[in-house]
């Protein structure tokens, strides 16, 4: 008698319950696709702020070029180093995907402030605000151009209910920039960093003439120009003076460089640093974790004599050989600067830095002389920071930065 009711009830309950698992399912596989749809809005976003961040790098590193030294008259390489930034940029943004998409850029060759890429100077690095170029070439100021804007733009992805998405959306932006503010180099890797223990005399208020800030200002010296493509020096001006640095005087009142005594044992070790660079063991082991970096003060100590090996021994020979190897190549490499050295202590105060090829070298009586062209040279290795008061030879400084992104 009491078996029908609980049976009309299991039943009862069993048909309520299959209800529930009908409607929850659409539930559960919207939630699902909303999930799904999320990480893919979120991988595309992720892999267009890739290839921005790739494409403004890019650019920003061609415009490191050794044409940014030359005074603003030379128009020619400078209107080149911009365009090839340009090119640069779209190169490597078209090489980048997002979603499937390829990443294409429009040249933007009028700079229009909302194209894909744009190119100006910006203020500073944290929320610094960008100024592009003016359209008229020859306004432009040479030494201002310092970044790459990139803008990558691609169709939207098609909303979750479906519907026809918008023919483009901007999926991220970028700016790189050069950062002139070096405090030093602290590589991250084993292979050497092109930097010379060969330190140069210095003297930022270019009062001193044998100063290498004072001969880059003068520009007295002009006779020697550098074919990057076939990797040779040729005889002629090209607007990038040379600077003579004697080696092998006994005082920097002689405005002698000096050697660096960076992480070796011996003059052995320096003259296959002059060749090959300078490795980040040799770096700690001198300085430590921290690198070979400005202190507090805007100096750093760094062990260091003047004066040659004798004329005819076999470590003038060596010295000679790496010096001329160097020279040969038309190869640009770091050097320091330094405007004090303790001769008691042997301890050469070393104040910044700066980039030159070698042209040649020269004899002059039992020493020799360095005859260097300035060029551009960014590195990976370099630290750059805010400094209050900042380093004197940043008002000199238009050859070493680092090629890095805004904040």
């Amino acid at each position: 008698m009491f078996a029908q009711p609980r049976c009309r009830c299991w039943r009862g309950r069993a048909g309520a319950s299959g209800v529930s698992v009908l409607i929850a399912l659409p539930v559960l596989l919207l939630l699902i696709g909303f999930v799904v749809y999320v990480g893919l809005l979120r991988d595309v976003r992720y892999e267009a702020q890739g290839g921005a961040d790739a494409a403004a790098l890019a650019g920003a590193r061609l415009l490191a070029d050794d044409s940014l030294l030359l005074r603003s008259h030379y128009q020619t390489p400078m209107q080149n180093r911009v365009r090839q930034a340009r090119q640069m940029a779209q190169t490597i943004g078209q090489l980048n995907l997002a979603g499937d998409e390829r990443l294409t850029l429009d040249l933007n060759e009028s700079n229009d402030p909302d194209g894909d890429i744009v190119i100006g100077h910006l203020d500073r690095p944290l929320g610094g605000t960008l100024t592009p170029l003016p359209a008229d070439a020859n306004s432009w100021d040479n030494a201002s151009i310092n970044a790459v804007r990139v803008a990558v733009r691609r169709s939207a992805l098609p909303g979750l209910w479906g519907g026809r998405p918008p023919q483009q959306a901007i999926m991220a932006r970028a700016t790189a920039f050069l950062d002139w503010r070096v405090v030093g180099y602290r590589p991250s890797h084993d292979r050497p960093i092109p930097l010379i223990p060969i330190a140069l005399y210095s003297d930022p208020s270019r009062t001193d003439m044998r100063s290498w800030e004072a001969q880059w200002h003068e520009g007295l010296v002009d006779s020697w120009s550098y074919d990057g493509v076939n990797r040779r020096w040729q005889v002629g001006a090209d607007g990038l003076p040379e600077i003579l640095q004697p080696l092998g005087g006994s005082t920097p009142a002689a405005g002698s460089a000096l050697f660096l005594q960076i992480g070796v044992e011996d003059f052995a070790g320096t003259i296959q640093q002059i060749q090959e660079g300078i490795r980040r063991p040799e770096l700690e082991r001198q300085f430590g974790a921290g690198g070979f970096v400005l202190r507090g003060d805007n100096k750093v100590n760094v062990p260091g004599a003047a004066g040659l090996p004798p004329v005819g021994s076999p470590a003038r020979g060596m010295l000679l050989e790496a010096l001329q190897n160097v020279a040969s190549t038309g190869a640009a490499r770091l050097w320091p600067l330094y405007s004090e050295y303790d001769t008691l202590q042997g301890q050469v105060r070393v104040s910044g830095w700066t980039a030159a090829r070698i042209v040649e070298i020269q004899t002059q009586g039992s020493n020799l002389v360095l005859i260097l062209q300035p060029c551009v040279l960014p590195h990976a290795a370099v630290v750059t920071e805010p400094r209050e008061p900042p380093p004197a030879f940043w008002e000199n400084n238009r050859m070493v930065c680092r090629v890095r992104l805004a904040e």
